[in-house]
């Protein structure tokens, strides 16, 4: 069995302290099994998962994709390239590693 998790943070918050849990756990109990984490930032979630045994990876948004806000039409139109162009990246990886469950959190 192969897992993928989606995680757009790669600090560590509440649902993410979950998700390192979850991860800690699997690893235990389903020793056979492989784990990947991809996030759209670096930090500690991406440190701790990788200390677990978890291969880790970061896919980082572009820039405007972080600034753009829900009140802004036209930022959003703006940042259709992107978001497009990120989505196939995002498609290629997750095509390459294959997994059986993707999990986004």
């Amino acid at each position: 069995m192969k897992i993928l998790y989606l995680n757009p943070a790669g600090q560590i918050g509440g649902a993410e302290a979950v998700l390192l849990g979850i991860l800690k756990r699997l690893k235990q109990s389903k020793k056979d099994w492989e784990y990947d984490l991809i996030t759209a930032s670096q930090g500690k979630l991406v440190r701790a998962a990788a200390d677990l045994g978890i291969s880790t990876e970061v896919l980082s948004f572009p820039t405007i994709l972080r600034t753009v806000g829900e009140s802004s039409f036209w930022q959003m139109f703006l940042a259709l390239p992107a978001f497009f162009n990120y989505l196939q990246k995002l498609k290629s990886r997750i095509r390459f590693l294959q997994p059986n469950i993707i999990h986004t959190n």
